[in-house]
């Protein structure tokens, strides 16, 4: 198993876990790129508050509007990542 760890802020981290990468803040998983580069964004998540999209925004690379884009196409898709 090899596991990457990046401390992106204050309770944010990039983990890698076995060619998946999730973008982390204070202990949610926020989006998951499995090893196949589909992206996934938790539903509840989404529109939570500015740190977080700031925080999505420059882990994806992507503006807000390019997300949503992305969204609407299928591109990316939601899912319930937390229990």
């Amino acid at each position: 198993m090899r596991i990457r760890i990046k401390k992106l802020g204050k309770e944010a981290y990039d983990l890698t876990i076995n060619h998946n990468r999730y973008l982390v803040y204070y202990n949610k998983i926020i989006i998951h790129i499995d090893r196949d580069n589909n992206v996934y964004l938790d539903e509840s998540y989404l529109k939570i508050s500015c740190t977080t999209s700031r925080l999505r925004n420059k882990f994806l690379d992507r503006t807000s509007q390019e997300i949503h884009k992305r969204l609407n196409d299928g591109t990316y898709k939601l899912k319930k990542l937390n229990r």
